[in-house]
This record gives C-alpha cells, structure tokens and sequence, in this order.
C-alpha cells in the first residue's frame, strides 16, 4: 500500500511539474518596426495640424516606429525611436501571458507628451493600440490664417494662428502592428 502511494504521489508531482513547464514565456526581447498613418479628421490643416492655414488636405506622413524590448520576468523593459538614433525609455512596462503595456513620455520642442500602449504578441508580430493622453498642437481654440484689407488698398494679415491650449481636436488613439527585426534589442533597455 505504501508503494503504491508512493508511486501515486510521484506522478502527481511528475505531471504538475509537467503541466507548469509548458507555460513558456513568451519571448518579447528583441527589436520590433512598424509603421502606422497618423488617423486625422476630415478637417485638418496641412499634415493634420488643427487650425492649421486652412489650405489643401494632405494625408499625414507614415511614421516609423521602432521598439527595443527586453523582459525581466513579469516587466518589460525598453525604448522607442521615431528617428533614427533617438530613443526614449519606456516606463511602467508589464507583460501578462501575450498582452503588453507601458507609458513614453516624449518630448518635442516645448511641447511634452505621455502615451499609453496595449497589445498582443502572437509570434514575431505585436498588433498595438496607443494613446495620446495630452496631444498638443494647440486646441479648439484660436483659427487659421485670417486676412484683412485696409482703408487705402493693400492687404493686411492679423488674426488666426495655431490656436491656444485645450483639448486637442486630433483623435488620439491609433494603431500599429509591428514586426520582429532581430533577436536583439538595438536601442537602451534599462
């Protein structure tokens, strides 16, 4: 009786042991590329800048991004670069089972921006979702280029400009899917 107890615990530890090692974790180090079209309204300015010179649409540039991940257990770690040779780490990074998240906080100019990212890594590819929680560019506020003529002829221009701080009018979720490039990550991942 003892050995068969002994063999029933045996393959009980045996399978559990079993069963735990097939969760695998998925393997996000690396570097990733994608790029997306910057969705804009119908409305928009030259290159998707609100109150922007109200002259012809023009569809914004394709941006390329860039991701350098490395995974330390249950937190990702990295950068992202919309340039070349420019990265910017990436904060509060966590991975559970395939899903990813983590907040940029960029820079541009005077202008600063935070991001929120979400997505799922099936293989080489990561389909993500971003946030702009504080997109810039002015708001509602304020108008285009405005134009006055005077008195004695001639044509003055006063009034317009990029508009004022508020809410962006600019949609601020978008979506990118991107590939693994190299095993390695390219770019800092502290």
């Amino acid at each position: 009786m003892k050995k068969i107890a002994i063999i029933f615990l045996f393959l009980l530890v045996a399978g559990c042991a079993g069963m735990s090692s097939n969760k695998t974790p998925i393997n996000i180090d690396g570097t990733w590329r994608g790029e997306f079209e910057r969705k804009q309204p119908a409305m928009m300015g030259m290159y998707g800048m609100p109150g922007g010179g109200g002259g012809a649409m023009q569809p914004a540039p394709k941006i390329q991004m860039t991701f350098s991940f490395k995974r330390e257990g249950d937190l990702l770690k990295g950068s992202i670069s919309r340039a070349p040779g420019q990265w910017t780490p990436i904060e509060d990074g966590k991975i559970q089972g395939n899903k990813i998240s983590f907040t940029v906080n960029s820079t541009f100019g005077q202008m600063k921006m935070t991001s929120d990212y979400q997505g799922k890594i099936k293989g080489e590819i990561i389909k993500m979702e971003f946030k702009d929680r504080n997109p810039g560019f002015g708001g509602r506020r304020g108008g285009g280029m405005g134009m006055s003529g005077g008195m004695g002829g001639g044509m003055g221009m006063g009034g317009g400009g990029m508009g004022g701080a508020g809410p962006s009018t600019m949609p601020n979720t978008q979506k990118i899917t991107v590939e693994r490039i190299s095993a390695q990550p390219q770019g800092p991942v502290n």
